[in-house]
């Protein structure tokens, strides 16, 4: 796919945490969110 390509969103994930790349969970209660919104993508 190229770069600049737009990718269709066909859903959502909802988290209360994401783990970053240092292995850390981040917890959005911590930031002032219920749940962290991450984007699902069509192929």
């Amino acid at each position: 796919m190229a770069k600049n390509a737009k990718r269709r969103i066909v859903g959502w994930i909802f988290r209360a945490w994401v783990t970053r790349k240092d292995g850390t969970r981040d917890w959005a209660r911590d930031h002032g969110y219920k749940a962290w919104r991450i984007p699902v993508f069509a192929d």
